[in-house]
């Protein structure tokens, strides 16, 4: 538990750099770096990019975790250039996403999905797009009934949905149209309001 090991600390750490394929259960936390190393290092320019910082910040949160990421910076404390511009891009990102981040419990499926995330808060759960979703999107096993579907970052924009369950296997399905989903790379999330908590 935590760093000290041993069995002692309040939360888990998982290895350095790495993203569990699923939920683990208890408070615990990733620790990662910008770029290949923990601490300064001139000559070290293997700079992860913005959109892989963002998608490990969503990826994590749906997850529950905690994410300590390494800022190293020089010996006068200065942090180094890239590292400042990676760290605004994502702050830009979460100033529009913020509500979908901040303050979430993890997504109630406890699989991942090949087309992103998902984060809840409440009544609410955040569809977190890597790549534009098809026109006819699928979502199976929500139980709970949907009352909207709209863009986090423009909420006056909803999509049409329908709510049925598959006649072979039983399973509900929200089918939604995203033909007019406009999609901001690296993520884009949608905000899907319930009737009830999943």
């Amino acid at each position: 538990c935590g760093r000290i090991g041993h069995g002692l600390g309040d939360y888990r750490v998982l290895r350095d750099n790495f993203l569990p394929p699923g939920r683990v259960a208890g408070d615990w936390e990733a620790c990662a770096t910008l770029n290949h190393s923990w601490g300064f290092k001139r000559h070290d320019h293997q700079w992860k990019f913005t959109a892989n910082l963002i998608a490990t910040l969503v990826d994590l949160s749906s997850k529950g975790a905690n994410y300590l990421l390494n800022v190293g910076p020089d010996a006068d404390g200065v942090v180094p250039a890239p590292s400042v511009r990676r760290l605004r891009a994502t702050g830009a990102w979460l100033r529009i996403n913020r509500g979908a981040i901040v303050g979430t419990s993890p997504s109630p499926f406890r699989y991942e999905f090949p087309w992103g995330r998902i984060t809840a808060r409440g009544r609410t759960l955040y569809f977190h797009f890597f790549r534009r979703p098809g026109p006819r999107f699928q979502l199976r096993g929500l139980r709970t009934r949907v009352r909207s579907v709209s863009a986090l970052a423009a909420p006056s924009r909803t999509f049409p949905l329908r709510q049925t369950v598959d006649r072979t296997t039983g399973t509900p399905l929200v089918a939604t149209d995203f033909t007019k989903l406009r999609f901001d790379s690296p993520v884009t999330v949608v905000a899907v309001r319930l009737a009830a908590a999943p």
